[in-house]
């Protein structure tokens, strides 16, 4: 007897432990969902990359022991609330990492846009409504896996940056859910940031998305749309009167025209022209098109030297041995862009490059190579077959 009993309360506890884990599941909130795990040293170890990221763009660093037991940050860019948050991993759940961003102003669209590739969480999140149709308000864009909620279409029609679209899509395709209303921006991120270079590559791409949609909450914080514009009156026609006819003149002597000087060309594979075309594109899909038409073209920069190790095989560049080193190539404020950017090319070298690269963090290196690759969320421009250049001698 005293042997079922025990089982019997064995039992329980399993289905009871299961229907916790399973209620967890359901749903990943805004909020963290986490109990507090301040006594966690799970959490430490990503403190070092949080806190070189948040010092990187001026932001607060919260210590694990303030927080959940993961580190967090905090702080506000341009007037927009940053905060990066970690949800720990529970039972049946990977980690994940919440960016999250509130614009200075609420825009008075009535607007719920919910990015998932899960349609039960689309399903859950419309509670039974039905989704609006980005295509029938905007006409020549779209996305997919969306659920879409709008009380101002005309407003939201005439505002919201259609580049917005492109950039949302793109990052589909990368996070399992991204929200955005009139007053926020929520990014769900798998896993948490490890890295310092890439976090501040991934947080400064998301905040210049978040940039033009404050720019757009403010324009519609007024809540009224612009008014539609007129045709212009036809102009009166006035019946032209022909001038007498001018009375002969003796034709002038020939003078020697000088002939006009032609614009200096333009080489289109400078570093700054090359790059500022390049970022001057309006969406990732046109960036891409606009690099492979110089793929594989030898190019001649400079740039500081940020980082390198060797590799025996890598994903990007091919087997090995060789050396692998990122450049910053150049920072500006793109035409448009929320805050300026950095632009680093990533370049392969041969294995005897390492003597030269030791120890000279932040030293200005020349070299060539042919473009290869494009990563326009991360700003970087790969280069194959690299070779340092020394007061204009291969090294």
């Amino acid at each position: 007897m005293l042997r079922l009993i025990i089982f019997a309360i064995i039992i329980l506890w399993i289905v009871v432990n299961i229907a916790r884990a399973k209620a967890g599941k359901k749903e990943i909130p805004a909020d963290d969902p986490q109990p507090e795990r301040k006594n966690n040293r799970s959490g430490k170890k990503y403190s070092w990359a949080w806190m070189q990221t948040a010092g990187a763009l001026g932001l607060k660093f919260i210590r694990p022991e303030a927080a959940n037991g993961y580190p967090a940050i905090e702080g506000t860019i341009n007037g927009i609330e940053v905060s990066v948050r970690c949800l720990p991993p529970v039972p049946y759940n990977d980690p994940f990492t919440l960016f999250s961003y509130r614009f200075p102003q609420t825009a008075k669209t009535g607007l719920k846009l919910l990015l998932s590739a899960d349609p039960a969480e689309r399903e859950h999140f419309a509670n039974g409504k039905k989704s609006g149709s980005l295509q029938d308000i905007l006409g020549d864009r779209n996305l997919k896996n969306y659920f879409l909620e709008i009380k101002e279409a005309e407003l939201f029609r005439q505002y919201f940056p259609r580049e917005c679209v492109d950039s949302l899509g793109s990052m589909s395709v990368i996070y399992p859910r991204i929200l955005l209303t009139d007053s926020e921006l929520h990014v769900l991120a798998r896993g948490i940031r490890e890295e310092p270079q890439s976090f501040q590559h991934e947080l400064t791409a998301q905040l210049e998305v978040a940039g033009k949609l404050a720019d757009f909450a403010k324009k519609t914080a007024a809540g009224s749309p612009k008014p539609a514009k007129q045709p212009d009156p036809k102009p009166e026609v006035k019946k032209e009167v022909e001038p007498p006819a001018p009375k002969e003149q003796p034709l002038p002597r020939e003078t020697e025209q000088k002939p006009e000087k032609d614009d200096e060309p333009v080489n289109i594979l400078e570093k700054t022209v090359f790059i500022r075309n390049l970022w001057s594109a309006d969406n990732l899909a046109r960036q891409k098109e606009m690099f492979e038409k110089y793929r594989d073209s030898e190019v001649e920069w400079s740039g500081v030297l940020k980082s390198f190790y060797p590799y025996s095989s890598d994903f990007t560049f091919g087997p090995g041995p060789g050396v692998k080193a990122v450049f910053e190539l150049e920072e500006f404020k793109p035409e448009g862009s929320f805050m300026p950017v950095k632009i680093k090319a990533v370049a392969a070298f041969s294995k005897d490059a390492a003597g030269h690269l030791d120890h000279a963090y932040g030293k200005i290196f020349s070299f060539r190579g042919r473009l290869l690759k494009l990563e326009p969320i991360a700003r970087e421009i790969y280069v194959s077959d690299g070779i340092l250049l020394f007061d204009g001698v291969e090294s």
